[in-house]
């Protein structure tokens, strides 16, 4: 977890300082972990209690038991180099298994007095074969990123932003690889904060020993470092001047290591000790080539980590038994023990290395049939003949400048060599920087100049032609003359000596601070053996006519080569060789080929017309970087009688790496391409120089990486220019073409006018032509299966399609006999439901939810207005009707705002609830109101208006039925007029009664009150009352009681009897029937209400002669019963004692 704080490069004369220093940033990470979490700082404090607790219990004799911690490797990438490769991961892994178990190689570089102390942590580390799912895993995963860095604040921790998620922190360690900004080589997170988080973070610059891993920080130590603090180690100055790193064996030191010091390094510290910093310390900042310990403590305070807080590693089954490798039984490395395959098969066995005798550049498995080389004459008939040499040229030297992170500089440094035979150092790759002029050198062991040469260089890798003939001797030195070279060297992983055939032994760089540490300049250079005292025939062609007629050669061994191949020639591969094509190129063969090449993202899928077969070079390791040249030959033409020779080929150059495709006729570049084309086969035609004869080269130098494949096909050269089409992939292709003359046809179809799916655009009959169109879908509605072309008339909707129809529908395209022509109500549970109709015109009316009467509202135990089951309307979203807290002789009422409302002529209602009036017979709408005008009666323009409406149809409509404005809505004095005006006492107030008895037997019937604002005054409404009241009989006896009546109209009735004595002379008239003769009648009667009357006749008829009374005149004469021309006669003296006569009759 360092910083790379900077890197400084500083010239001198003749000199180079280099000078790199990193920090550490998990201190940094841990306060921006406080300023997020302030129990973080206690946790800690009580971790550390934990683990003093534990130390303090365990027993003195150690447990020899090993501690497997699985390991997820998380990369998270920007670009390809950030991507780093499965064995650079794998050195990580093996880098903290060394050191946590002392078995680093530069343990014996402890100091003596600190061995004693060193410590095997019995600590080891492993990559996770199971996931947290309990799935196979290889332990790494990949994530690309849209981020081109990231830094300590836990980002690439997460999916969210751009980084990836961890795995269960308790069973895994979990180490992201990324590109940290500001110089930070990693970080780690002390045990106590969140699981979320919780792991290692390293830059891919520093993390394993190989690959990506950079000088001087590139031996893994950077993940060793954050480890320990992954495990609860601190800092050994402890982040203080003479701090505390809570181990009792580590000197006190005054502050951090860098670089490499030398031992001892005193501090002045209480505590030091005499032996000084143990700046080695995996804990302290130097290098990573100068660290090589942990100490007892350390690992005591780790071990006490992983049984306390961290105990969940010590059980997880994260490394179980999964074995990796390669599980096809057909590859060369096959595993029978492998259950999980690791992408690692390869098919191709052989000599993997470079400088052997036989080495095979296409093998990816070593077989153990690798001869080494050993250079030196081997012609029989030489004077120094050497019969044990088994080659006259060899290769040796790193291939290239990868191994390290190199870097280009302008000092004259060299390498230092064992010349052990006497040979040619024909040739070399160097990088430049930019072009230049630069001056080789081959020196004694004294720096004497035995040979130079001057050559120019161009950008970037080449091979450069040397040919210094080399004298047997020791430390041989091989450089520039100058400065300012611009060539790059590597500053890491080099490893002397290179043995090249055990004729060049290179031992070291003139590098004065680390001649093992740094290479220089030159790359797999080429050595040659020089064969000498031959005084025989030379044998080889020796006629001038032939294509390879040699000069030199006073032989003829038969080997003459003519031109006689002529015009026109095509080779496209098809035959499964390269037909008279051969491999003469110095890097390597071009390959054979059918359908892809073996890498990824890169070269064709399959040769240009399809199943058939093309040459290509492959890009892969060790085929790059700018390897090359790999050149492909041709026979020899003879093009005497051509008059314009002309060459066709097609290439493919697809990837992000590609490199460089040349063409050369009889040595002459003719065309060149570089750089990525795209997938897919593109043409070139060319016009070829006149000559008698002609060669073709094709050669091939690839790009920086892998993934840069380059492949040829379908060569063909003609005597003159042929009209056609020149494309291979139309129908009408004709290979002999030079010329396109816009034939090409690349369609094919029916091509017959009378057919359905005649096509005009085709060019060539497939036998598809139809002559019966329809739908053809058989998911469609009007599927046809007698149809042969479809004619697009399938239809996938079904509807109505009649237009006259109240439900047609002109997206419908198949009839589903659906239409329907009356309209109405079609929901069953509307008041006005039409069976009949079949289409809904949205006319259906539901019943309201009503409320019975009466009613009553005074707003006294109200806090929110309106009340339940109202509704206020306010279409301005301003001043509306509100709750007041004043009211008629009470604290509160509705009101309106008028007096602040400045918008004229806005409408706000107060809709009531629906009243069910249909058991009423007398119902009447009461309220009291106070208002007045601000306004001077003088303007008679302004004036608010409150309106009572009335809805029948349960709200859809409403009609107004009471109505006040102006003078006649005042009900205060104009003397109390004042502008937003409030009453304040009783006689403020009017009561207002409306008859609603008009819509009595309605069940639906809902008031509102409407406020037509004019800017004038406020308005207040209290105590809405709604009675309703029923007039009728109220006695429960009588005979028509009505229960709903609360007023009684006198009109109750009862059942009743009564008995008439009637004494007549002959006959007697009741109830409309005469009676003739004496006795009792009854007569019974039952009214509306059903109430009996019974009346009884007790009637006697006596025939009696009339009598005269002799007495006084009657007074007073009246007469009753009068029945036609009868009555009866009364008096006032009638009962006299003489005549005993009540009526007369």
């Amino acid at each position: 977890m360092k910083f790379l704080k900077s890197l400084i490069l500083l010239f001198f004369i003749g000199s180079l300082l280099f000078s790199q220093e990193r920090n550490c940033g998990t201190m940094q990470y841990l306060e921006y972990k406080k300023s997020k979490d302030s129990n973080l700082e206690q946790r800690m404090l009580e971790n550390e209690n934990l683990i003093q607790n534990w130390i303090t219990n365990q027993p003195e004799s150690s447990n020899n038991s090993i501690i497997t911690i699985p390991v997820v490797v998380h990369v998270v990438y920007y670009n390809s180099t950030e991507n780093i490769s499965v064995a650079q991961i794998q050195s990580q892994i093996d880098v903290l298994n060394e050191d946590f178990r002392r078995l680093n190689s530069d343990a014996i570089n402890t100091p003596i007095p600190f061995q004693a102390i060193a410590a095997d942590c019995q600590i080891e580390f492993c990559l996770a074969t199971t996931d947290p799912n309990g799935n196979p895993t290889n332990g790494i995963t990949r994530t690309q990123t849209n981020q081109s860095s990231f830094s300590t604040n836990d980002n690439v921790k997460f999916t969210s932003s751009g980084g990836i998620d961890a795995w269960n922190t308790s069973n895994y360690l979990n180490m992201w690889v990324c590109d940290i900004s500001g110089g930070i080589l990693g970080y780690a997170q002390f045990p106590g904060g969140a699981s979320s988080t919780d792991g290692v973070v390293v830059d891919y610059a520093y993390f394993g020993n190989t690959g990506t891993a950079t000088f001087p920080f590139s031996l893994g130590r950077t993940a060793t470092h954050e480890v320990g603090h992954y495990l609860n180690l601190r800092h050994i100055w402890g982040d203080s001047n003479c701090g505390n790193d809570y181990c009792n064996d580590t000197p006190v030191h005054s502050s951090s290591n860098s670089g490499c010091p030398s031992f001892p390094s005193p501090s002045n510290c209480s505590g030091n000790g005499s032996h000084g910093d143990m700046f080695m310390n995996y804990m302290d900042y130097t290098n990573d080539g100068c660290m090589n310990l942990f100490t007892q403590d350390q690992k005591t305070r780790m071990l006490a980590s992983l049984n306390t807080f961290r105990s969940g590693l010590i059980n997880s089954n994260g490394c179980s038994n999964n074995s990796f490798g390669c599980t096809d039984p057909n590859a060369v490395n096959y595993d029978p023990n492998a259950s999980t395959d690791d992408g690692s098969c390869c098919f191709v066995s052989g000599c993997i290395d470079p400088g052997a005798i036989n080495y095979n550049q296409n093998a990816c498995f070593d077989d153990g049939s690798c001869v080494a080389s050993i250079l030196g004459c081997n012609n029989s008939i030489a004077s120094n003949f050497d019969p044990i040499a088994n080659t006259n040229i060899a290769f040796g030297g790193p291939i290239d400048n990868t191994f390290g992170t190199g870097g280009y500089f302008t000092g004259n440094q060299h390498l230092v060599f064992d010349a052990n035979k006497q040979c040619v150092i024909k040739s070399a790759i160097v990088y430049a920087q930019a072009a230049n002029t630069i001056t080789f050198e081959l020196r004694d062991n004294l720096g004497t100049i035995i040979e130079d040469t001057t050559l120019p260089v161009v950008a970037g890798q080449q091979r450069i032609t040397l040919d210094f003939n080399t004298p047997i001797g020791n430390d041989m030195q091989l450089g520039i003359s100058s400065a300012n070279s611009g060539l790059f060297r590597n500053n890491s992983n080099v490893n002397y000596p290179y043995n090249i055939a055990s004729a060049i032994n290179i031992k070291s760089s003139s590098a004065s601070s680390d001649p093992y540490g740094y290479y220089y300049f030159f790359y797999d250079l080429e050595v040659e053996a020089i064969c000498t005292g031959i005084t025989t025939n030379i044998s080889g062609c020796t006629d001038p006519l032939a294509q390879n007629y040699n000069s030199s050669a006073t032989l003829d061994d038969g080997s003459c080569i003519y031109c006689t191949t002529t015009l026109p020639y095509t080779e496209n591969f098809d035959l499964g060789n390269f037909g008279s094509w051969t491999n003469t190129g110095s890097a390597g063969n071009w390959i054979l080929n059918q359908f892809s090449t073996p890498s990824n993202n890169t070269g064709p899928s399959d040769d240009i017309t399809g199943g058939g077969s093309y040459v290509y070079v492959e890009a892969s390791s060790p085929n790059y970087p700018y390897v090359g040249p790999f050149t492909l030959t041709s026979e020899c033409f003879d093009i005497s009688s051509s008059s314009n020779p002309t060459l066709t080929f097609s290439y493919n150059m697809y990837g992000t790496n590609v490199g460089t495709l040349n063409l050369y006729a009889n040595n002459i570049l003719i065309w060149t391409l570089s750089g990525n084309q795209g997938q897919g086969w593109n043409s070139v035609q060319l016009g070829l120089p006149l000559s008698s004869t002609l060669v073709l080269d094709f050669e091939v130098i690839t790009g920086a990486s892998w993934n840069g494949d380059i492949a040829i096909d379908n060569i063909g050269i003609v005597q003159q220019l042929i009209n056609g089409c020149t494309d291979p992939l139309a129908l009408n292709y004709n290979i002999n073409a030079t010329i396109d003359d816009g034939s090409c046809c690349y369609i094919s179809g029916c091509t017959d006018p009378l057919a359905s799916n005649y096509n005009s655009y085709a060019c060539s009959n497939d036998g598809s032509c139809c002559y019966f169109s329809g739908c053809t879908d058989p998911s469609a509605l009007n599927y046809d299966p007698n149809a042969c072309f479809d004619n697009s008339s399938c239809c996938y909707i079904s509807g109505c399609t009649d237009p006259n129809a109240l439900n047609y529908d002109p997206n419908a395209c198949f009839d589903n006999s659906s239409c329907c022509y009356i309209s109405g109500c079609t929901d069953p549970n509307a008041l006005n439901y039409n069976p009949n109709a079949c289409f809904d015109d949205g006319s259906c009316q539901f019943p309201c939810n009503t409320f019975s009467l009466p009613f009553y509202e005074d707003f006294e135990n109200m806090n929110n207005f309106p009340p339940s089951n109202w509704t206020v309307l306010n279409n301005d979203n301003s001043y509306t009707w509100n709750l007041s807290n004043i009211g008629f002789n009470s604290n509160k009422s509705m009101f309106i705002e008028n007096s602040n409302y400045s918008a004229n002529g806005q409408i706000d209602d107060v809709i009531l609830p629906a009243f069910d009036f249909s058991i009423s017979n007398n119902i009447t709408l009461t309220f009291d109101l106070a208002y007045t005008l601000w306004t001077p009666l003088i303007s008679t323009s302004w004036s608010d208006t409150l309106q009572i409406l009335i809805s029948q149809d349960c709200g859809i409509t409403f009609n107004k039925i009471w109505q006040k404005s102006g003078q006649d809505l005042v009900t205060s004095s104009i003397s109390n007029n004042s502008f937003s005006w409030y009453p304040s006492s009783l006689n403020d107030w009017r009561n207002e009664s409306i008859d609603l008895s008009s819509y009595i037997g309605n069940s639906d019937i809902i008031i509102a009150f409407r406020n037509i604002n004019d800017y004038e005054n406020n308005l207040f409404i209290d105590n809405i009352s709604i009675s309703s009241y029923n007039l009728g009989c109220t006695d429960q006896l009588a005979c028509n009681f009505d229960s709903l009546a609360n007023i009684d109209d006198g009109s109750c009735t009862y059942s009743s009897t009564s008995v008439t004595d009637t004494t007549v002379c002959d006959s007697y008239s009741w109830n409309g029937i005469t009676y003739t003769s004496s006795g009792v009648f009854i007569f019974t009667t039952v009214n509306n209400f059903g109430c009996d009357s019974v009346a009884t006749l007790n009637l006697t008829i006596n025939n009696c002669t009339p009598v005269v009374c002799a007495e006084d005149a009657p007074t007073n004469l009246s007469a009753t019963n009068v029945i036609q021309n009868r009555a009866t006669i009364n008096w006032d003296n009638m009962n006299s004692s003489v005549c005993l006569v009540d009526q007369y009759r």
